[in-house]
């Protein structure tokens, strides 16, 4: 690309030349834009591996706390099963295995809802008594 330019005044012209030094070639540019399309699935399984872990350790962090709150109204064989299923949720993160960290998330999800449901019987009995 040339590019020239004149002061009226003066009268004096003066140019530049501007040329590509070293760019990519299309053989290349095509190249990296395969690459990025095959990463593309694997960056996409790693952010919903990320986004699962997040998830599970929400739901850990958030059953551990209720049964701590609510100990007390909670029968021990709920509080064994979600304790158990908390541990294999945790055992489960700390693989990559989506599958297994859904099924174990699933599992605390459930066994979480007994929780909820041994406060509200035990607020019911003691409103009947």
């Amino acid at each position: 690309m040339n590019v020239s330019a004149k002061d009226k005044s003066t009268g004096k012209a003066q140019s530049i030349t501007i040329r590509s030094s070293g760019g990519l070639s299309d053989s290349e540019i095509d190249k990296m834009v395969k690459e990025a399309e095959n990463l593309r699935e694997a960056d996409k399984k790693k952010r919903e591996l990320i986004d699962l872990k997040n998830e599970s350790d929400t739901m850990v962090y958030n059953t551990d706390k209720q049964l701590q709150e609510h100990a007390a109204r909670i029968p021990d064989s709920v509080k064994e099963q979600v304790r158990g299923d908390i541990n294999s949720l945790n055992e489960a993160i700390t693989t990559d295995d989506t599958e297994k960290i859904r099924e174990a998330l699933e599992r605390l999800k459930n066994s979480s809802m007994e929780i909820g449901k041994a406060i509200y019987a035990n607020a019911n009995n003691s409103e009947n008594q």
